[in-house]
């Protein structure tokens, strides 16, 4: 699956991938929205055979994000999906 907020950024990556024998499927959402983020993960399921087998968050954080603990983000508090 791969993801970004430019769809055509998106195809592009997808595009590279397969033509490089893998395979990959685009599905842009703002990883920012919980149910846009399960929606692109079920798309991205049923698409490539029902699993993902390997994910590679590297989303932007905004400077005034703040800091903490990783394992200590959660969707409610405004943290990492």
């Amino acid at each position: 699956m791969v993801n970004g907020l430019v769809p055509e950024r998106a195809d592009a990556v997808g595009k590279g991938n397969a033509d490089g024998g893998g395979a990959a499927v685009a599905v842009p959402f703002d990883v920012a929205d919980l149910e846009a983020v399960q929606a692109g993960a079920a798309r991205a399921r049923a698409e490539l055979g029902g699993h993902l087998d390997v994910l590679v968050h590297n989303a932007g954080v905004p400077a005034d994000f703040g800091q903490g603990q990783f394992r200590s983000l959660t969707p409610a508090g405004g943290g990492l999906l």
